[in-house]
């Protein structure tokens, strides 16, 4: 008598950066409302399920397996190139060794679909499996590398490879704010609206809990980095402006923090709600933190990023479309930030609307694949 296996749904999820673990945590918790009882969900990805399920549930499995490589940062600012190289050498070393593990692990199931943002080795699993893959992102590696080239050329030997895997994708999900989207035909793509998170549930009795300071009383200030500290950022600045704001971070800010200085646990689960609660966000250009400022409708005051192709496009749509401003790292790093704050708040800004539904429309035409 032959075992029916059941079907399941992989997700595969770059753990490099907040953008991609944000954006597909709520695909996710959109696609786990459509299952049937006998459906699963795998989610390969590095980044801490915590981030990613809104609740436990027998119907997900969690594979903890590097697949992509993405850029090694130094600092909030600058990438490690040797060592993504030496990292980028790795893989494509053990390509076949993670490819033989994630087999094995889901030897038991049926797979029905797999989704990538935006490893390109899903697409070679996809392809040993003879599964569709759909790609979802506003980048590729290919996009990355290529222009990392000009800097180091030692780049340009991954992306046949790269590319070669990414050619077994069905179909690409171009994000908004989106580079070339190598190397993908233009037969190849279909347009979602921003995936962004739902409104944050957070109350101010729960972020006056978290950051122990009475809402209201300041303007808040978000500084968000990624999770890099700033233990050289000089305070004396900061403290002079106590009496107007209080910052919050989730990282260390140097042994001489300020007394308007609160330093949240960077392990906080609903970061959109220090968003939902702050008046204004100091960050880098980045997907995941745009798509958090558009739901909460905050301005931005934002900073240079490294060289990162994608930075100009995040850029440019910024000063088109959301109230921000932009600041030098120089300037950022002297912590001289009462200026550029005041110009930005002070202006009368207004929120344009966007369409948020990408999550939803994306499960939509993924179901309909299942069917």
């Amino acid at each position: 008598m032959s075992c029916i296996k059941p079907r399941a749904l992989i997700i595969f999820i770059s753990g490099h950066g907040y953008g991609h673990v944000s954006r597909m945590s709520h695909v996710i918790n959109v696609l786990y409302k459509s299952l049937k009882h006998n459906e699963k969900l795998i989610i390969i990805t590095t980044a801490d399920p915590k981030f990613i399920l809104q609740r436990e549930s027998k119907n997900v499995i969690i594979i903890k397996q590097q697949h992509d490589i993405g850029l090694i940062q130094q600092d909030s600012f600058n990438i490690d190139i040797d060592t993504t190289i030496n990292k980028l050498i790795w893989l494509k070393e053990n390509t076949q060794y993670i490819i033989e593990n994630i087999l094995k692990q889901i030897a038991h199931f049926e797979i029905s679909l797999i989704l990538s943002d935006i490893s390109p080795l899903a697409f070679k699993l996809a392809k040993i499996l003879d599964s569709p893959a759909f790609f979802v992102g506003n980048f590729t590696w290919t996009d990355i590398y290529q222009d990392l080239s000009d800097i180091d050329h030692r780049f340009l030997e991954f992306i046949p490879l790269i590319n070669q895997q990414y050619q077994y994708a069905e179909k690409c999900f171009s994000l908004p704010m989106h580079t070339l989207m190598q190397p993908f035909n233009k037969d190849k793509l279909i347009k979602l609206p921003f995936i962004a998170p739902p409104e944050s549930s957070m109350t101010i009795e729960e972020w006056e809990r978290l950051t122990r300071q009475k809402y209201g009383a300041k303007k808040v200030v978000l500084l968000s980095f990624g999770g890099f500290d700033f233990n050289d950022l000089p305070t004396s600045y900061l403290k002079k402006l106590s009496d107007k704001y209080l910052f919050i971070t989730t990282r260390a800010m140097g042994r001489t923090a300020s007394s308007n200085m609160i330093t949240i646990d960077s392990m906080c689960l609903d970061y959109s709600g220090l968003i939902k609660f702050s008046d204004l966000v100091i960050t880098k250009p980045g997907y995941g933190i745009i798509t958090d400022c558009l739901r909460h409708s905050k301005p931005i005051l934002y900073t240079d990023r490294g060289r990162f192709v994608e930075y100009d496009i995040l850029k440019n749509w910024l000063d088109q479309n959301h109230p921000s401003k932009y600041i030098s790292n120089q300037i950022l790093l002297s912590g001289k930030l009462g200026d550029p704050i005041e110009e930005l708040l002070s202006q009368n800004f207004e929120f344009n609307v966007f369409d948020l539904s990408g999550a939803a429309k994306l499960s939509k035409y993924l179901m309909r694949e299942l069917s």
